[in-house]
Parts: C-alpha cells; structure tokens; sequence
C-alpha cells in the first residue's frame, strides 16, 4: 500500500514511489503552465475580453508582428484646473524624471525646478514649454509603458534616447514604436525566462527522486 508521505510527514526519500508521481505532476504543470491564459503574468486568473483590452499598448497578441497596436490606456491628467504646480508633478511622475532631468527639458537650473514644485510661478516663456512637454508626456503614457524612467533614456536606433527627442522638440512617432516593440520584447523574454525557471525545479525534483530512488536500492 502506497504511503501518503505529505499526510504522515515522512521525508520525500523514505517514499520513492510518492515522489515518482508527484514529480512527473509537477513536471506537467510546469511545462502547461507557461500557455495557461492569464489576466496577468502571475496572476493565474483567465484572459477575458475586458482583461484583452485593457492590456498596455506594448503587448500584442502576435510577437512576429513588427507593428504595435496601440491601446489607449491613458493615466495622464490634463485637468484644466490644475495649478502648475501639479502639472509640473504630473510631468515628473508621467515621464519618471530627475529634478535634474526636469531642469535639462527647462533649460533652467535645478534650484528653478525645486522651486516651482514648491508653487513659485515660472516665467511665461516656461508656461509655454511645459505645455509642449504634456503635449509629449501624454503620448508616452498612452503606451503604458513599464519602467519609463529607464525607458525613455534609452538610446534608439537614432542614437538619440526619447527624453533627448522631447528636449529638442523633435518628432517621436517612430521613437513611440520603438519603444513599444522593446516593452513587448522585454516582457516576452521574462515571461519565457519564467517558464523556464519553473521547468528546471521540475527537472530538479525528478532529479532528487531518481538519485534517492537508486541510493535507497544500493
């Protein structure tokens, strides 16, 4: 009769057989369960129609596909209302910015920025400039991306990075593609990193149960 070693708490060694079939289960689930469906890496809920269209732009159905369709999930404020206090700490925060960064897409120094996050009023001339950096701001977040902090210091085939094409006021539309695609190829490579990493404890498990197994007949 097979001992159920979970229930008594004997060690998986003493049971051979036990560990047999729990490894070969757990050697199946973790092949299967980097294609089960889910709402969100880790997650383990399905993928409903909701769920589908409410991803970030970056991620696509299909990852041959050289083109990103974009979903418009936008966290950017363009609250009329706002002072420009809060829309220079929404366009810190949009873009993930330094005090330093915010200084350099300015042209000012830092004290300048420090400053105005403090609610001293900038000059008229940086009223204007920190309309046309929501203008872009607002585009980048509508991709979601992760990590934009990182992301967007990142130097592109250009060679220049997206924060160098927003300070010089320069076109970002194929940058924004650019980005996308290395979003989705990032997150494709943790996720199939993921899957491998279950595989191998799997692999590791029937491993320690093959070499128990021939210990214990010797």
């Amino acid at each position: 009769m097979e001992k159920d070693w979970m229930a008594s708490g004997d060690s998986p060694a003493s049971v051979t057989s036990g560990w047999g079939v729990y490894a070969s289960m757990t050697f199946m689930l973790a092949v299967a369960s980097p294609l089960a469906p889910a709402s969100d890496a880790g997650s383990g809920g399905m993928m409903t129609a909701d769920a589908l269209k409410a991803r970030p732009a970056w991620i696509s159905t299909d990852s041959s596909s050289a083109e990103v369709e974009r979903v418009d999930v936008r966290h950017f404020s363009s609250d009329a209302s706002a002072t420009l206090q809060q829309r220079l700490q929404t366009l810190k925060t949009t873009l993930g910015l330094t005090i330093t960064d915010m200084a350099e897409l300015f042209g000012v120094a830092r004290p300048s920025i420090y400053a105005w996050l403090k609610g001293q009023e900038p000059r008229p001339d940086n009223v204007e400039r920190l309309a046309t950096l929501e203008s872009y701001a607002e585009k980048v977040d509508a991709l979601a991306l992760p990590r934009v902090d990182k992301l967007i210091k990142r130097p592109l085939k250009s060679g220049a990075s997206m924060l160098l094409l927003i300070k010089d006021g320069r076109a970002v539309d194929r940058a924004l593609d650019e980005l996308a695609h290395i979003a989705r190829t990032e997150h494709d490579q943790r996720m199939t990193q993921k899957g491998r990493n279950k595989l191998w404890t799997a692999r590791e498990a029937a491993d320690y149960v093959s070499s128990e197994g021939v210990e214990k007949d010797s």
